[in-house]
C-alpha cells in the first residue's frame, strides 16, 4: 500500500504517469526522481506552476526545498521491500 501512495505522490507533483512514453529501458519515473534529488535538479522533474518564476527569491528556494522533501518521502514509500 506503502508502494502505491508514493506512486501517486510522484504522479501529483511531476504531472507523469510510470507510463509516460519519455520512460523506456532502465528508466522510469522512480529513477527520474531519484536522479532529480541532486542539488537544484528537483525543478526539472516538478510541475513548474509549483515553483513560480523567481528562482532567486526566498519563495523559490522554501518551495524546492519543500517539494524535494515530498519528492524524497515518495521514493521511500515507493522503496522496494525484501
Amino acid at each position: 500500500m506503502r508502494a502505491v501512495f508514493g506512486i501517486v505522490v510522484m504522479e501529483t507533483f511531476t504531472r507523469r504517469k510510470p507510463t509516460d512514453e519519455m520512460f523506456h529501458g532502465e528508466m522510469n519515473l522512480k529513477q527520474w526522481i531519484a536522479n532529480s534529488l541532486l542539488p537544484d535538479a528537483i525543478a526539472e522533474v516538478v510541475d513548474a506552476n509549483l515553483l513560480g518564476a523567481k528562482q532567486k527569491d526566498d519563495d523559490f528556494v522554501r518551495k524546492r526545498d519543500c517539494l524535494s522533501s515530498i519528492m524524497r518521502l515518495a521514493l521511500g514509500c515507493y522503496a522496494e521491500s525484501p
